[in-house]
């Protein structure tokens, strides 16, 4: 774990076979949460055929917040998956057993 303060690289950069959001993935578990979110989050805004900037109105945060995390360049905060959450009402956050068969073995 990196000491406090300190920044992990961008999600998408641990994906070690197919493409960011959906492929497999090697590497911290706020990498497997920032994929979680940003897949949840793009079949919600498919699903409800909302775009990017219809989303940053919905929830207050701004276009290219959306985009980075959608995109993995960014690991989301608790503020902006709650903003999320709330202006679209759904759930975005993995539990447990969502996360459990996408980790990787460690040896």
């Amino acid at each position: 774990m990196p000491p406090r303060g300190s920044k992990s690289a961008p999600p998408r950069t641990y994906v070690v076979e197919g493409t960011w959001p959906d492929g497999r993935i090697d590497g911290p578990p706020e990498a497997l949460y920032a994929q979680f979110v940003a897949r949840k989050l793009v079949t919600v805004l498919n699903d409800k055929k909302l775009s990017r900037r219809a989303a940053a109105t919905m929830t207050g945060l701004d276009r290219q917040t959306i985009t980075r995390l959608i995109e993995g360049h960014t690991v989301p905060d608790f503020a902006s998956v709650a903003a999320l959450e709330a202006g679209l009402d759904v759930d975005l956050w993995p539990s447990h057993r969502d996360l459990a068969a996408r980790r990787p073995t460690r040896r």
